[in-house]
């Protein structure tokens, strides 16, 4: 899968990967920790969801609505598990469940690589799939040159968290999706535009 989205949609896309890479890398540069983040693409606009802090509180409200949804089960169990991976899986699931639920056509995922040191963001739509890393030198601070990614060195996982057009979202879900993603939510997902 390449991305050959039309000319406006890819430039849309490159550019909002250039904003991602731009906020990574001032975040690096105030010395706070990049964390993940999702900026999803739906019908109304765009929306951005951080990965919260590792705050049990937060992660056990998460559960809660994981263990009512099966599709989830296995991420419930990791994060029973091993509370740092678990807790990102949990993120991350709960986030592909926005997309299903708001029918996103598009999404970029960015934060901080540690192997190799680098800021990254990858981009997925129906068209394809693109990316871009910078290299982080911590001492003295900088990054390397921009580095643009094919779709051959993007996890075919990642392409596959964007839901079909025919994915559907039930009645209870969907109440779990909006206190989830609501104001003061556990993913609270901020509109941008």
């Amino acid at each position: 899968m390449t991305f050959t989205g039309t000319g406006g949609h890819r430039d849309r896309m490159r550019t909002a990967l250039l904003e991602e890479i731009a906020l990574s890398e001032d975040i690096v540069r105030k010395g706070v920790e990049v964390v993940p983040r999702f900026r999803i693409t739906v019908p109304d606009g765009e929306y951005r969801i951080l990965m919260p802090p590792d705050d049990m509180t937060i992660h056990k409200r998460g559960m809660r609505f994981m263990a009512k949804n099966p599709f989830l089960q296995n991420v419930l169990e990791l994060l029973k598990s091993n509370p740092s991976e678990g807790a990102f899986m949990a993120w991350k699931q709960a986030s592909v469940a926005f997309m299903a639920w708001k029918q996103a056509s598009a999404f970029i995922i960015a934060g901080e690589l540690k192997e190799p040191d680098a800021i990254a963001a990858f981009a997925v739509c129906s068209d394809g799939c693109t990316g871009i890393m910078r290299l982080i030198e911590r001492e003295p601070l900088s990054f390397s040159e921009k580095q643009w990614l094919d779709e051959n060195t993007i996890d075919s996982q990642l392409v596959a968290l964007l839901p079909s057009a025919n994915t559907s979202i039930d009645h209870e879900t969907e109440e779990d999706l909006k206190r989830l993603f609501g104001e003061g939510g556990e993913y609270q997902a901020h509109k941008l535009n």
